[in-house]
């Protein structure tokens, strides 16, 4: 239950930092109008009139600046929800190991008191070598090298899989990747690929960042703008940041017929922030 929940309030904030980049654009916008609305008020106000049009643009400024707090807030909510996440996993996966290890000592633990009954019994001492692994019954001498030739006691096989378990913990406890790929086939918006990137549980590009890259792809086309035409959009991240170099864009739609050869020239439908993927 804990996880599906965890996995609503990442995709909860990975939705609205999208939202919030949109509407952060879109108040850029309305600070550009509202300040040419302002200069050409003033240019026609008479003169010792109150500045007009400037609460106007006060306003929207203001708004600018608080959108840019709450993506600040709901990246870093985002990056919470994916450590918490991580974090009960990593508990999760501890106590079964934990559970494993306890079940593995009660079974030494019974086997030490037969093996000594055993060693009381045939006036001998019996080492616990004969609790570790044993060669099969039918097994020649000559293949007694071969691994593969052994019984595994249930103990150690109960340990093996804790020893897994804990190292699965341990991963979960690292720092965030903040390295990563992204690679989208058929998508229609860059809205879909910067939701699957922020879903991502890393250390991710922001949506900003996302949708800057693709507009910059969209504009080293010249065979026509992406519109809706599906897409497969490949993006991979260093350190946080976008590789422009790895990362791409390629619409089947844009790709020409090659004269002669036959077939599509798919290079030429493959963009990339800058310039068609050479």
């Amino acid at each position: 239950m804990f996880e599906k929940n965890a996995e609503a309030e990442i995709g909860k904030y990975a939705i609205r930092e999208i939202e919030l980049t949109h509407l952060k654009e879109e108040i850029a916008s309305s600070i550009k109008a509202a300040e040419m609305a302002a200069g050409v008020a003033l240019l026609d106000a008479a003169e010792g009139d109150a500045d007009p049009g400037i609460d106007g643009v006060l306003r929207a400024r203001a708004k600018s600046t608080a959108l840019g707090g709450a993506l600040i807030a709901c990246r870093a909510r985002r990056l919470d929800a994916v450590r918490a996440k991580r974090g009960v996993a990593a508990a999760d996966f501890l106590k079964q190991a934990a559970d494993l290890q306890a079940e593995a000592e009660k079974i030494e633990a019974k086997s030490l008191k037969l093996l000594a009954s055993l060693s009381e019994l045939q006036s001998i001492q019996y080492t616990p070598v004969l609790l570790s692994r044993q060669p099969m019954a039918s097994v020649p001498s000559i293949r007694l090298a071969d691994p593969s030739c052994y019984q595994t006691p249930k103990s150690e096989k109960l340990r093996g899989n804790a020893g897994a378990l804990e190292t699965k913990a341990a991963r979960l406890q690292e720092p965030l990747r903040r390295d990563g790929t992204v690679d989208l086939e058929s998508i229609t918006s860059t809205d879909e690929l910067a939701l699957a990137v922020l879903r991502t549980e890393a250390e991710v590009p922001t949506a900003q960042a996302i949708l800057d890259w693709a507009a910059a792809c969209e504009r080293s086309s010249r065979r026509g703008v992406f519109g809706d035409h599906p897409r497969r959009c490949r993006l991979v991240w260093k350190d946080g940041v976008i590789d422009a170099g790895e990362s791409y864009i390629f619409v089947p739609a844009l790709a020409p017929r090659q004269v002669g050869a036959g077939g599509f020239d798919v290079a030429a439908a493959t963009f990339k922030a800058g310039g068609v993927a050479a």
